[in-house]
């Protein structure tokens, strides 16, 4: 599948897609999860946002793929319902079976708010890391 719009996992709602190609928008709103059978390609003109209003699993946006995710372009952290993570506070919003590359850039979607974000790759996990704006 190729997404050039908007593709989202509303609520705490799954939304189940297979070998997907992200040149739009991917969002995945507090407690949604993304579900994706095979490859995950994130082009440089894709947006990934991970909606969060906590800390625990259900409070934050996942995405799960069980190929390999090609990464590129950017992932947006946006904040909801007033919450504010303390910093040093990790998000894993992203597993996958393997990976290459990485988000060219972590994008703040709430600036001013004193926190911003780093991104943390492990072999098979992303998660994001609070840190000071």
């Amino acid at each position: 599948m190729r997404n050039e719009g908007s593709l989202e996992a509303l609520g705490a709602g799954t939304l189940s897609l297979t070998n997907l190609l992200n040149a739009g928008l991917l969002k995945a709103d507090p407690g949604g999860q993304v579900i994706i059978s095979g490859p995950f390609t994130q082009t440089p003109a894709g947006v990934v946002q991970i909606g969060i209003t906590g800390t625990s699993t259900s409070d934050f946006g996942r995405i799960s793929v069980s190929g390999l995710a090609s990464l590129d372009g950017v992932i947006r952290p946006m904040l909801f319902g007033g919450f504010l993570p303390a910093l040093g506070q990790t998000f894993r919003v992203m597993t996958f079976g393997s990976r290459t590359g990485s988000f060219a850039s972590v994008e703040d979607g709430n600036p001013g708010d004193g926190v911003s974000y780093s991104a943390i790759y492990n072999p098979t996990n992303l998660s994001l890391l609070a840190i000071a704006e």
